[in-house]
């Protein structure tokens, strides 16, 4: 039976009246399995019917953004505890059978408990209050003095402030700090101490293409910077000055300014000498091993975003940063301390 003329021109009609609807770049899903990109309304993938999620969208740059592919980086964490601290003093003074003693008190090698001792640095073993209070006891009843010094003694909220420049003068010197147009004086008297050290930071990143069967690396980059740094610590002030070689101004040198900022750190630390009776520690370097299990290296990683590079190829770059900053600022306060309850008996 034929059907009315009639319904053919409804139909017709109808067809011209829809629309297919078109989607923005961004709106569009991306389906985890074939990495194609799909319409928003559709609950599957329309080429391999993998099921699809609103977690990722691709954007006008053909860029795939994940909502957990960025990780934020933590802040550097600030221990928190108690610490058992041996002077280097009174590790000068015991015997050999004593410092055995030692070492098995506070499960600590011989091989380095023998670097702190050559390096003249203090012996320092984080703890619990309780066990930090029974170290003490333990090392008494072999003649040894020890201290518990906490996260409040050594101040690390105070911090140091960044020192681009310094001008010096006969009566002392005036540091120019990074963050503000504050100058700083300090008289030369007033030095007490220097610790020198170094920051490492090592950053590593993984490139990783994404495939049907997971993700496989197709590129690494490792990156190393290694800074020489100095903390100067003045009497009237808990908060130490900060110097990093690559980023003073080394004007103050004078005539002994060079061309290399390796020579003019060496040269800055010999006029500190020279002007005054400041204490140089250089121990950090020799001591690192040791402060690992107390002050851990600060590591954070973080995801990059999806990324097209080509038809059906997406990478992600994951990147791993490693320093020892925390490390160093906290082992300089610990002998900031050390220094200031020293000359507080004198």
């Amino acid at each position: 039976m034929a059907e009315p003329e009639s319904a053919g021109l409804l139909d017709a009609d109808a067809s011209r009246d829809v629309k297919l609807k078109s989607f923005s770049p961004d709106e569009l899903l991306m389906c985890d399995v074939c990495l194609r990109a799909n319409p928003p309304t559709r609950a599957a993938c329309i080429y391999c019917g993998a099921a699809l999620t609103s977690g990722a969208a691709l954007t006008s740059d053909a860029t795939i953004v994940s909502k957990e592919t960025e990780v934020e980086p933590q802040p550097a964490a600030v221990s928190t505890g108690c610490y058992f601290v041996v002077s280097p003093k009174a590790l000068s003074v015991v015997n050999e059978n004593v410092l055995d003693q030692l070492a098995k008190t506070i499960q600590l090698k011989n091989t380095d408990l023998k670097t702190a001792l050559t390096s003249h640095s203090p012996l320092l073993v984080a703890r619990t209050h309780e066990k930090a209070s029974k170290a003490v006891s333990d090392l008494r009843e072999i003649g040894i003095d020890g201290l518990l010094i906490t996260d409040e003694d050594l101040q690390l909220s105070a911090g140091n402030k960044t020192i681009h420049a310094l001008e010096l003068t006969d009566e002392g010197l005036m540091g120019l700090p990074v963050s503000s147009a504050a100058r700083l004086p300090a008289r030369w008297d007033e030095l007490v101490l220097v610790v020198i050290g170094r920051l490492q930071t090592h950053r590593s990143e993984v490139e990783e293409r994404r495939r049907r069967g997971g993700l496989k690396p197709i590129a690494r980059r490792e990156v190393a910077d290694d800074e020489s740094v100095l903390d100067l610590y003045v009497r009237s002030s808990p908060a130490g000055w900060r110097i990093s070689a690559s980023n003073f101004d080394f004007s103050c040198l004078g005539d002994r300014k060079t061309l290399t900022a390796f020579d003019n750190f060496k040269a800055l630390i010999n006029l500190l000498r020279e002007r005054s009776a400041i204490e140089i520690d250089e121990s950090y370097i020799r001591m690192r091993p040791l402060l690992v299990d107390v002050w851990a290296l600060q590591k954070q990683t973080r995801k990059g975003a999806w990324r097209r590079r080509g038809a059906g190829k997406y990478d992600m770059s994951t990147v791993t940063t490693t320093d020892n900053e925390t490390q160093f600022n906290n082992y300089s306060r610990l002998l900031w301390f050390l220094k200031t309850k020293s000359l507080s008996v004198v």
